[in-house]
């Protein structure tokens, strides 16, 4: 078991894994009987540190060192990643394996004692949000018998948990079936959701709002319990990364877990890099940290303005800010980062550049490339974002600080992978070369800024962008009316009305109007009865 997580950093390009993957060989020749798992991102990385350390090996004549890769292109179809895993594990010999961050989350932790872990980039598929949301009037599904719930305080959701009554075998039984497709009647969500329960290691919270003119029901928790049993059961636990406690897995290890995350090197003789020695000029397009994509489905000309003028294009904010873009690179050769599915903006054509995806990470790159468009928008959802709100309330932390944690890493971060798979990761790039980064907002700029030595890296605000604020009165009718779902479902559910409106501060008056106002959507969804038509008898 290891009480302490060890980071190695350094900047995008600045030879985490190639250094680790050179010195596992001489590791394992020195300590034979020592396991090591080597974890990357996607198989396609892993198949990259495979043929890296099979390179060294080869060097060797008659290397006595095992190394194996197990994923899912490696693995035939009679078997499985995780049997593989297991029987490679139950094996007394050491050496390494091979393995894609998916297959981690596989893996059996009670096979990890003797088990050194390496990590390559921060495994953000072991912190996970559950979520499963429908229409208010569609509830009633027979796997809600197996739950209940019960009042949280200080907040407008209650905490779910499996009914006393319910099997446990029952409820595996049915999520198998779902899984494997015998019930396509339910979403796998609800598998997950079940099995969230069935472990019962994390608190489930549920609620009732509105979204998109529907009043939704909605069940949300956080499920990190592969995380702590790997931190937990390895011997040594390693994670290569430009950083780590801007992290989702970064905050639950050292806030929530109490685990000490180590700075370290792979190789005390080697001091990577943690900063670009190259010249770049960034330019934001948005104010302060508004980008989302909300936003960006808006029509430019109804939310934005620049130099105090309102935008007149009609465009979405997306597509607008992908022409501000263009405008600025003119005909650099650029990568184009957008969501996966975003359509490019028809003012790239005739011009030279490559679009990539937002998951670029580790060795993969595009050093032709000196310039680059990040506009995409990774910020987690509503549901997400409450979810990860109550999970850090329900840890003594604070929830504005993880919901900051979760932007920086998806957001700002992402950016950094993206923007640094252009020539700025070549350490022979020359001084004199030319760069320019177009990110969505101020906060990204910054960001990104602050991984190029000092004085190299400038923030150009010539195309900075105010973002019109929503109005009050939209804001404040969006609250009420998800106060009056509350109380509604509290209601039907048996609590007094009364007693309700005294919980959450509502007077009759305000209450009345609330319902009056949106009485079409909560007729709907079942929370209030049809108005009765009033008749008039008709005299001869």
């Amino acid at each position: 078991m290891t009480n302490e997580v060890l980071h190695v950093k350094s900047r995008c390009g600045g030879g985490k894994t190639q250094r680790t993957i050179e010195y596992l060989y001489p590791f394992l020749s020195g300590n034979p009987n020592e396991k090591v798992i080597f974890s990357s991102k996607t198989n396609k990385l892993t198949a990259q540190s495979y043929d890296g350390f099979t390179a060294i090996s080869s060097q060797v004549a008659g290397s006595p060192i095992s190394f194996q890769r197990i994923d899912s292109d490696t693995v035939p179809p009679s078997s499985s990643v995780r049997k593989a895993l297991d029987a490679r594990l139950d094996q007394k010999e050491g050496g390494v394996i091979f393995i894609s961050h998916q297959a981690l989350r596989t893996v059996d932790p009670k096979k990890l004692r003797d088990v050194r872990l390496i990590i390559d980039e921060v495994p953000d598929n072991l912190v996970n949000h559950v979520g499963v949301s429908y229409e208010y009037k569609d509830s009633g599904s027979s796997w809600e018998t197996l739950i209940k719930t019960e009042s949280c305080s200080d907040t407008a959701y209650q905490k779910v948990t499996l009914d006393a009554s319910a099997s446990k075998i029952d409820i595996q039984r049915r999520i198998d079936n779902i899984r494997s497709g015998i019930d396509n009647s339910t979403s796998k969500d609800v598998a997950d959701l079940l099995e969230f329960l069935l472990n019962g290691h994390e608190v489930m919270y549920t609620t009732s709002q509105r979204s998109k003119g529907k009043v939704m029901k909605i069940y949300l928790g956080t499920d990190w319990e592969q995380l702590r049993n790997l931190v937990t059961h390895s011997k040594k636990m390693a994670i290569l990364s430009a950083q780590i406690r801007d992290t989702l897995a970064g905050f639950v290890v050292e806030k929530v877990m109490n685990t000490a995350i180590v700075e370290t090197q792979v190789d005390p003789k080697v001091i990577l890099e943690d900063q670009h020695a190259v010249n770049v000029v960034i330019y934001p397009l948005v104010e302060a940290g508004r980008w989302s994509s909300r936003l960006k489905k808006e029509k430019a000309n109804e939310r934005l303005t620049l130099n105090g003028q309102a935008v007149t294009s009609t465009q979405t904010v997306g597509l607008y800010a992908q022409e501000v873009a263009q405008n600025i690179m003119q005909s650099k050769p650029t990568l184009l980062i957008i969501n996966n599915k975003e359509d490019e903006h028809q003012c790239w054509e005739g011009y030279p550049y490559k679009k990539i995806t937002s998951s670029a990470h580790g060795q993969n790159n595009h050093t032709e490339y000196h310039n680059a468009v990040f506009l995409s928008s990774m910020r987690p959802d509503n549901d997400e974002t409450n979810a990860l709100k109550l999970f850090a309330k329900h840890h003594n932390q604070c929830p504005h600080e993880i919901i900051q944690t979760v932007l920086r890493e998806r957001c700002h971060e992402a950016a950094y992978q993206c923007i640094a798979r252009t020539s700025v990761r070549n350490p022979n790039i020359t001084l004199e070369t030319p760069h320019i980064f177009v990110v969505p907002d101020e906060a990204h700029a910054e960001y990104v800024a602050n991984w190029f030595k000092p004085g190299m890296a400038r923030i150009n605000r010539t195309y900075l962008h105010q973002r019109r604020k929503a109005l009050a009165s939209e804001r404040r009718d969006q609250e009420r009316f998800n106060l009056i779902v509350q109380i509604r479902t509290e209601y039907l559910a048996g609590s007094k009305l009364k007693n309700l409106k005294q919980k959450y501060g509502i007077i009759d008056k305000t209450y009345q109007r609330t319902i009056n106002k949106f009485r079409p959507e909560l007729e709907q969804a079942g929370l209030i009865k049809p108005q009765q038509t009033k008749t008039t008898k008709q005299t001869a």
